[in-house]
């Protein structure tokens, strides 16, 4: 009995910390979110712009680009594990029908400027009414329904006991990652996607990433510990060791296969351990200058409209595919380098139109209009369950 009790006095004393965590705002998790997205418009702009496709094959260019695209990839993974990071402590549907919301407005909007600046077939303009289903945004489809299950989840995070998670999170990382990747090197069982994970563009995958997320919230990132310069250096080594094996494992299948390009696969160890790599380097930084605090405090919220102003479908087929082909003029080190100035400027702009669409939805009160909505929607369902009707 005496060992329960001190079990129960240990778990309650880590959730009161859990609590004290939750009051300070860690800007380094931001800087992670503001990082990811621009890692993600330099995929997009590698992988869907030209770089990987139109230089030539194994040439020094062609292999700069398949190393930076690596790390670059590894922004999306960075995204799903911010978001168990910082997600476990609340739920609200609310932020969800906020994105919703936001995504709708971007996808209907650009999908009728295009109407004027590209002929389209006729209904299709239509189409991106339909965000959940038909739209790119596979995302945030995969965000929306696994936002459903996070009640739930979010309650076993916070009160499971670390070595009980730290378990899971193994298991998890073998099955549904390393398993996965034994397969796409095997011929015989590439076609065989047992867990369905779709490469990673699921949101199986993302589910998993939320709660290696929030494992790394709960027990691992702890901004008001201190870290000596090994702390960092060591995951500054991971970054460049797993992306040139990455490198090497993706020119190898390309020579070995001839294929023409490899298909991106999230739920790759590699992947992954980059982007655990990302957050552990940048969420430990306790940043105290106001200067760094405003500027990450203003990007930040900006990021999910930059990713839905930039990918959207026919952004990506008639500006990304198109109008980025002129970096291929360069060579060497120079061409990485524009290449990096164009998505920050890419991330600027979209980050200007974002801002002028967050003041109109502040003007309109679109975030207190939905608190209000979820709030009579919870008063309703609590006096039908009260009456027992479920």
């Amino acid at each position: 009995m005496k060992k329960n009790e001190g079990k129960i006095i240990i778990l309650e004393n880590e959730i009161k910390n859990q609590k004290i965590k939750k009051n300070y705002r860690n800007y380094g998790i931001d800087l992670v979110r503001i990082i990811s997205m621009i890692l993600i418009i330099n995929h997009h702009i590698i992988y869907h712009g030209g770089p990987l496709t139109k230089t030539q094959r194994f040439s020094l260019e062609h292999k700069i680009f398949n190393f930076l695209n690596v790390i670059c990839v590894s922004g999306v993974n960075s995204f799903g594990l911010i978001s168990g990071c910082v997600g476990f402590h609340s739920h609200k549907f609310s932020n969800l029908f906020y994105l919703l919301l936001t995504t709708y407005l971007y996808s209907i909007t650009i999908s009728h400027l295009f109407k004027y600046y590209k002929p389209i077939i006729k209904g299709n303009v239509y189409n991106f009414i339909y965000t959940l289903f038909i739209t790119d945004y596979w995302y945030f489809t995969a965000y929306f329904i696994m936002y459903f299950f996070l009640p739930l989840i979010n309650e076993g995070i916070i009160h499971i006991r670390q070595k009980t998670m730290y378990h899971f999170t193994i298991n998890l990382f073998l099955m549904f990652s390393f398993l996965n990747e034994i397969r796409q090197y095997s011929q015989r069982f590439k076609s065989y996607d047992i867990f369905l994970l779709k490469n990673g563009f699921s949101y199986t995958w993302l589910l998993i990433l939320y709660l290696f997320g929030g494992y790394l919230g709960r027990f691992k990132i702890d901004i008001h510990k201190k870290k000596n310069k090994y702390y960092y250096i060591k995951y500054i080594l991971i970054i460049i060791i797993f992306s040139i094996i990455k490198t090497k494992l993706i020119l190898y299948k390309l020579a070995k296969y001839k294929i023409k390009i490899i298909t991106v696969n999230y739920a790759s160890p590699l992947y992954l351990g980059i982007a655990f790599s990302i957050i552990m380097l940048f969420s430990n930084i306790n940043i105290k200058s106001k200067i760094l605090i405003k500027l990450i405090s203003f990007f930040a919220p900006l990021t999910y409209g930059v990713y839905l102003s930039h990918n959207h479908l026919l952004v990506r087929l008639y500006i990304i595919q198109k109008y980025f082909l002129w970096i291929l003029k360069y060579k060497s080190i120079n061409i990485v380098i524009i290449e990096i100035m164009c998505s920050f400027g890419v991330f600027m702009l979209c980050c200007i139109i974002d801002f002028i669409r967050l003041c109109i939805f502040k003007f309109l009160k679109i975030k207190q209009l939905l608190v209000l909505l979820e709030n009579k929607i919870t008063i309703i369902t609590d006096k039908i369950c009260s009456k027992n009707f479920l």
